[in-house]
């Protein structure tokens, strides 16, 4: 409690990934996360057509990620529940109606893990998406109150 923190501790930088088709890397305070983000492509195992496009996220920690334990390879609930939580987070922003059909992926490792790793997450695979130059909605904020 007599702990000074400061407030925010911000870093960004797109372009991260050469092989993506837009990437990003974001620290928030001292967790570090990367995210690519690739081109669209037809959705697997589909037998119906889709009106609107797809998402699929897939977030993985690094095994050194955490410093309490050694994380396995495979994928553990965690994973699971954050890839959700990022989908969900992004299905609203994207133009999916543009992509009938195709799906866009999207996946986060986490380097460093230091807590709000969901929010690192979320801004940079935002900020990944536009570097892809995928069409977003844009919300203006009103100007007064």
């Amino acid at each position: 409690m007599d702990e000074a923190r400061s407030m925010c501790m911000f870093f960004a930088r797109t372009d991260m990934v050469s092989q993506a088709k837009g990437s990003a890397y974001v620290e928030l305070k001292k967790t570090k996360v990367v995210c690519s983000v690739f081109d669209p492509r037809e959705i697997p195992h589909q037998n119906e057509f889709s009106q609107l496009g797809q998402i699929f996220c897939e977030v993985k920690f690094a095994p050194f990620s955490c410093s309490r334990q050694r994380r396995p390879p495979a994928p553990d609930a965690e994973d699971k529940s954050l890839s959700v939580a990022l989908r969900q987070a992004l299905e609203p922003t994207v133009c999916r109606h543009l992509f009938p059909n195709y799906q866009i992926d999207v996946f986060v490792y986490i380097i460093e893990n230091d807590g709000a790793c969901l929010a690192a997450a979320i801004n940079a695979a935002g900020l990944a998406l536009a570097d892809a130059a995928v069409p977003m909605f844009f919300r203006r904020w009103p100007t007064r109150l």
